[in-house]
């Protein structure tokens, strides 16, 4: 019997978005970021792999579900005062990096099954440096662009002076860059002005007369 590829169960019925994103597989970043600093985990090689957004938005949550439920922590605690906000950025980590970090070899298998084996593996700087490096594997495959020093950003206005750089390729630029584009743009207009109205300014020198 022929497959109709019309039958619902053949078709593939995803969005047309869902497809294409589907099948370019997940990223995956190979770091050693202890070689040769003699620490616990010094050489050896991690791997964190890319997550979508909903992997997020669950560790916020099962971060304070933590806290509040098996930790005692009020809500008002872990927001409205500093340590509590450190304990609740650390605990957020260490749940998106027991999603993110896997082992190096394919299929690159979770190294933890929960939040529980991540923390009970690792030591709080360990986890902190090896979120600074997935922070930095999310902005690497980030479609935004960013400029990292003022000469970038200086860079990126004298492009769109000169016109190089279309004014459409603004909506590509995080909100950093932008706002260092304008805090740039407004230092230089002020120092313009008071140039100008430095040069306007009447002398206050008595006019000379001829002998």
């Amino acid at each position: 019997m022929a497959i109709d590829p019309s039958d619902p169960f053949v078709r593939d019925t995803r969005p047309s978005l869902a497809k294409a994103l589907g099948d370019k597989g997940v990223a995956v970043k190979i770091v050693d970021l202890f070689d040769g600093t003699e620490a616990r985990l010094d050489g050896i090689p991690l791997a964190l792999r890319s997550v979508p957004n909903e992997a997020r938005v669950r560790a916020v949550a099962a971060a304070v579900k933590f806290l509040t439920e098996k930790c005692g922590l009020t809500e008002s605690y872990l927001y409205d005062t500093a340590t509590g906000g450190a304990e609740l950025d650390l605990e957020t980590k260490v749940q998106l990096l027991a999603v993110a970090l896997c082992e190096p070899a394919p299929p690159h298998a979770p190294v933890v099954e929960s939040a529980d084996g991540l923390r009970a593996l690792l030591e709080a700087p360990e986890v902190v440096q090896i979120f600074e490096s997935y922070a930095d594997f999310v902005a690497e495959r980030s479609p935004l662009s960013r400029a990292k020093s003022a000469e970038e950003v200086e860079a990126v206005l004298s492009a769109l002076g000169k016109g190089t750089l279309p004014a459409s390729r603004l909506t590509s630029f995080d909100s950093v860059t932008l706002r260092r584009a304008l805090h740039s743009l407004a230092v230089r207009h002020e120092r313009l002005m008071s140039s100008n109205s430095s040069d306007s300014s009447p002398s206050n020198e008595p006019p000379q007369t001829a002998a």
